[in-house]
């Protein structure tokens, strides 16, 4: 895998694992005791990190390396993680209720096939 390659998994898969959990850049920063904007600047490909930094912010995560580097781990696509970013700074009662309807739309869809 090509360096440049393996720097958009590693800052796909902090943002796809940092989403998942509902944790905001700047708190997956805090949790790894980096700077406020380090996980900003590393999902957007803008810094060039450390093993060591990777390393806290794969603890931080609470994944194991190879869960981490899972590379047949199923990537989302740009709409999916456009979605999930806004779903994610929506209050909290408000994103129960959207998560909600969406899974009684999948519901729906999914019965009617």
């Amino acid at each position: 895998m090509e360096q440049d390659k393996l720097q958009l998994f590693i800052a796909s898969r902090i943002k796809f694992l940092r989403q998942q959990q509902g944790i905001s850049q700047e708190k997956l920063s805090e949790l790894a005791g980096l700077g406020s904007k380090h996980i900003h600047n590393i999902e957007r490909g803008k810094y060039n990190f450390k093993i060591q930094t990777l390393s806290k912010i794969i603890k931080a995560l609470g994944v194991d390396r190879e869960t981490f580097f899972d590379f047949k781990a199923t990537e989302l696509d740009q709409e999916t993680v456009k979605l999930l970013d806004l779903i994610s700074k929506i209050p909290t009662e408000q994103k129960n209720d959207i998560i909600n309807a969406i899974n009684t739309l999948l519901l729906n869809i999914k019965n009617d096939r």
